[in-house]
Order: C-alpha cells, then sequence, then structure tokens
C-alpha cells in the first residue's frame, strides 16, 4: 500500500472508534504477530488499528517481519501528532526536538547538560505543558507518549536536527559516554564518512561488550549508512542484524540480514529446523574459536528439534575438522547414538556442571539441557534460571524465552506444574514478543502437558491446537502435541 502524501488528521474524537477497530481486527490475527504489532506500535491500539490493515498477507500470516519504521506502520496517526507539534511556537519545537533527540531512537540522557552548555531558556516547554504533549520533569522532558516523542524529533528541519545531535555530542565527554557521544556525532553527519563509520563501528563493539545491545545496533547501523566502502558496509549491517536479533527485534534483523551470519539462528527459532542445521554447520564451518563452537551447540538443538541425531555426527566431524571443543551436549548424544552410553553419561556430566552463575547464557541453557538429558531435573533447572538472569544482564533478550523453554520441562519433571506453567506463561509472550515462533510451538506444548497434569483438558486440548498451529516443517514438539 502506498503511503499518502497527505494523510487525513486524526483527532482525539477518534480514539474509541480506532480502539474498537483494534479490538475487531486483534483476533484475525495470529498471536505472535498480534503481541509483535502492538510492540512495534509501542503499545498504542489506535497506531495497530492502522497498522494491521497496511500489513500484506505474508506479514499478516507471521511469514514476514513487520515493518520497522513508525511512518510504515501508521501514517496518519503519526501525522496527526506532528500537526499538535508543528502548532507550537518555534521555540517550544526547538527544545522539544532536542529533548527527542536525547531520547529517540537512542537514550542518552543529556538533554539538562545540552540546556545549560547553550544557555537555553526552558520557560518556552510551558506551552508544551499547556497543549498536553509533554513537560518537565526532573531529569528533563517527559513526552505524553512514544509517538509524541517521535513526532517531535521527526517534525524538525534536517538543520535542525544535526544542530541538536551535534550540541549533546559536545556535552557528552563523561566516562563510559563514548558510544553515546559517537551516536550524536554520526546522526549530525552532513554524509559518507569512513572515518565516522570506524569510529560508529568501535563504539558498537564497546556498547556489544557492557549489554547494551539496542545501542550496538543503531551504531552499526548508522555507521553502515554513513561508510562509503561497500563490503565494509555489509559486514557492518550485519553486525547491525545481529545486534538486532539478540537484543530481541526480530523484526529489524530480518530486514537488516543481507548476508548470511544469521540465516542458521533464525532458522532454529523462527523457521525451518531442518534448514537451520544445514545453514549453521555451514557458517561454522567459516568460522573458528568460540564462535564455531557456539554455531555447533545450536546446530545440536536444530539437531533435536527435528528428532534427526543421525545428524549430530556431521557436526561432530565439522568439529574435528576445525579443531574446536566438540560442545558438551553434542559430544554426549553422539556417544549415546553409537551406543558408547559411559561415554554419553561423562561427556553429559561435565556439560551439565559448567552452571555456575554469570556464565554465558548459551553455555547455560546447553548444561541445562545435558541436565535434562541425565534426568537431574533440579540441576537443570538451576543451569536455566542461571541462564535467563545471565541473559537479561547482557541484553541478550532473546535468550531469555529459549532459557525459559528449558526451564518448563525441568519443572514438569520435578512436579512442580504451577511454577513451570507461570514461568512458561511469561517465556510465551517473550517468544512472541522476539519473533521465536519455534520457540514458542514449545512453550505452547509445555503449557498443555501442564494442563494434562492438573487435569484441565479443555486448556490441554486448546494449547495443543495453538501449538499445532505454530509448527514449522521441519520442527517437532513434545508428545502431547502429535
Amino acid at each position: 500500500m502506498v503511503t499518502p502524501v497527505n494523510p487525513p488528521p486524526l483527532d482525539r474524537t477518534s480514539t474509541p472508534r480506532l480502539t474498537d477497530a483494534w479490538q475487531h481486527l486483534a483476533p484475525t490475527l495470529p498471536e505472535p504477530v498480534r503481541v509483535r504489532v502492538l510492540r512495534a506500535v509501542y503499545g498504542d491500539p489506535r497506531a495497530a488499528a492502522e497498522a494491521v490493515p497496511r500489513l500484506t498477507a505474508r506479514q499478516t500470516a507471521g511469514l514476514d517481519p513487520l515493518p520497522t519504521e513508525p511512518a510504515e506502520l501508521a501514517p496518519a496517526f503519526l501525522y496527526a501528532h506532528r500537526a499538535e507539534i508543528r502548532a507550537l511556537p518555534d521555540d517550544t519545537r526547538l527544545l522539544l526536538l532536542l529533548a527527542a533527540a536525547d531520547q529517540y531512537p537512542v537514550a542518552t540522557h543529556a538533554f539538562l547538560r545540552a540546556i545549560t552548555a547553550a544557555r537555553l531558556d526552558t520557560r518556552p516547554l510551558e506551552a508544551a505543558e499547556s497543549a498536553g504533549v509533554a513537560h518537565a520533569g526532573g531529569s528533563g522532558v517527559v513526552f505524553r507518549d512514544a509517538w509524541t516523542r517521535i513526532a517531535a524529533f521527526e517534525t524538525g528541519s534536517p538543520t535542525d536536527r544535526r544542530d541538536v545531535h551535534r550540541l549533546l555530542a559536545r556535552v557528552l565527554h563523561g566516562a563510559g559516554e563514548t558510544p553515546r557521544r559517537s551516536w550524536h556525532r554520526g546522526a549530525g553527519a552532513l554524509g559518507p564518512s569512513g572515518r565516522l563509520a570506524a569510529e560508529l563501528g568501535e563504539a558498537a563493539r564497546t556498547a556489544e561488550q557492557t549489554g547494551r545491545l539496542t545501542l550496538a545496533r543503531a551504531l552499526a547501523e548508522r555507521a553502515a549508512t554513513l561508510c562509503p566502502d561497500p563490503p565494509e558496509q555489509t559486514r557492518l549491517l550485519a553486525r547491525a542484524a545481529d545486534y538486532a536479533w539478540h537484543s530481541g527485534d526480530s523484526d529489524r534483523a530480518r530486514h537488516l540480514n543481507t548476508a548470511t551470519a544469521l540465516t542458521g539462528v533464525v532458522a532454529l527459532r523462527a523457521g525451518n529446523a531442518t534448514d537451520a542445521f544445514d545453514a549453521l554447520l555451514g557458517e561454522a564451518g567459516r568460522e573458528q574459536g568460540g564462535r564455531a563452537t557456539h554455531l555447533l551447540a545450536r546446530a545440536t538443538e536444530a539437531s533435536i528439534y527435528t528428532g534427526d541425531l543421525r545428524r549430530l555426527r556431521e557436526a561432530a566431524r565439522v568439529a574435528e575438522r576445525l579443531g574446536v571443543a566438540v560442545p558438551g551436549t553434542l559430544g554426549g548424544l553422539v556417544a549415546a547414538f553409537e551406543g558408547r552410553y559411559a561415554d554419553a553419561r561423562d561427556l553429559l556430566e561435565a556439560a551439565a556442571g559448567r552452571c555456575g552463575p554469570g556464565g554465558d547464557p548459551t553455555l547455560l541453557i546447553h548444561a541445562g539441557i545435558a541436565a535434562l538429558l541425565l534426568g537431574d531435573h533440579t540441576r537443570a533447572a538451576g543451569a536455566t534460571v542461571r541462564a535467563a538472569d545471565s541473559a537479561r544482564a547482557r541484553g541478550t533478550t532473546v535468550a531469555v524465552a529459549q532459557a525459559m523453554e528449558f526451564r518448563a520441562y525441568a519443572d514438569f519433571w520435578t512436579g512442580r506444574p504451577r511454577a513451570g506453567e507461570a514461568a512458561a506463561t511469561d517465556a510465551l509472550w517473550q517468544a512472541h514478543a522476539t519473533g521465536q515462533d519455534n520457540g514458542a510451538c514449545h512453550l505452547q506444548a509445555a503449557l498443555a502437558m501442564f494442563a494434562a497434569l492438573t487435569g484441565d483438558a479443555d486448556v490441554c486440548r486448546e494449547r495443543a491446537g495453538t501449538a499445532r498451529s505454530l509448527l514449522r516443517f521441519g520442527v517437532r514438539t513434545a508428545g502431547t502435541v502429535g
């Protein structure tokens, strides 16, 4: 659908009608798409009501990523907010632009310092408060909602936007503020610059190392925009896609994924697990060290998902050829498949033992898987809880739902259906929000098991049916679903 040049204005009297429209549209969408639409429109049902009819059939079915820019999702809704901002005095709009640039799309917390450095008068904010669009708070400007903040930024002229970004960059000079300063320097640039692209790329690595993956994604994406070298631009976009995926923004990751860096991981969590195994094995063969080990661990998960454990031998051969350590779950499953049960037990015991606090989320998840395979469900529960905690601390939101998938099975086998149901329900929302349909399928199957255990046949059938609706070719779920 083509965005109209002058979308019709949207006033507050339209709110009940639009909210009713969303309530009418919501049941027609698959639950994963419904959750992602609401997340994309910052939870506003009026924007969601406009966004849904603009989606393609493949987007509505969850096959293609959703749009990621506000103007693509709800142009009329955004137009109405822009009109409110344009009606304000020039000096008020300038202050709102500065505040919005400090908050969107990257929060940098430098508004008050910028006001002081530029000796700006904050009294014009009273007009914004009178209009109900924003008010002055203890740490800066508080916008009425996310769409008002976006409108305040987008109504600024390109020159004014660059000026406020440069002002914010000048005042960000504290310890740990280098990535945010680089962001504003990049946002204030006039055109391509290899030097700035390199600075932003390095800032992205710093942000990644400190668990700020959303910031890292924005930095890498901006670096790609400014980079004059096409091959390096492609590498930066691949990094941005990786950061977006691991921070939980699956739609943006899929839009940015111009290279193969995420193909296997995305297929594992949101597509065909058989294809995922092939892609992950191919990607592992081009990597080395810890990165290759991680990809082989993911290939192990893909093999478990499909039930085709024979292919684990292929993964083991790749690990041997690369000279990297075979993930414990992979080695243990291969040994078990070959009938070497004592070796399998020892390998899985070693993997399950790597479940201390603060470790790598992927390794902790595999410690939980190994413990489940050994029947040590108490240790599995501990490892998966630690994995979720570690993922949250590192900003790798996408791993939280996966960790809680395996926690649900541990709770099932230790006779804690209510605790498991609560954890699985929360993880299900996380899986939907981060675009992990395969994970959502497994969690629905787990919830069906919990319902069966507690004697709720109707809920069991409903959950099992929903799990079937989420199935992708090549993925198997728990036996209750089949």
